[in-house]
């Protein structure tokens, strides 16, 4: 079970610092020189993204329960005024429900 944490946790990363999913493997070797024990399944690119997406999934649900929980919310938002390589997307907020 560790071993699957570590895994989750080198995709996490590599979802939050938006890297490409092609590090993956690279970065599971790279811990196994560090010493963590992280085996030889899931190592691969398929992996990554498939731990990517129940992370996603995971977070998707525990919003929709505070918010179909909450009597009040609010949503705040930064409007980006400069160029960059990331494409941003209108918040809707029925997908997030």
């Amino acid at each position: 079970m560790a071993k699957l944490r570590v895994k989750f946790d080198i995709a996490h990363f590599i979802a939050v610092e938006k890297l490409s999913f092609t590090k993956y493997p690279a970065l599971c070797e790279l811990e196994t020189w560090h010493g963590v024990k992280v085996g030889t399944e899931y190592t691969n690119l398929k992996a990554a993204t498939e731990f990517c997406h129940y992370i996603a999934e995971s977070r998707r649900e525990e919003l929709k329960k505070q918010l179909q929980q909450a009597k009040y919310f609010s949503i705040l938002m930064d409007g980006n005024t400069h160029g960059t390589w990331l494409s941003t997307k209108p918040f809707n907020p029925a997908e997030a429900i």
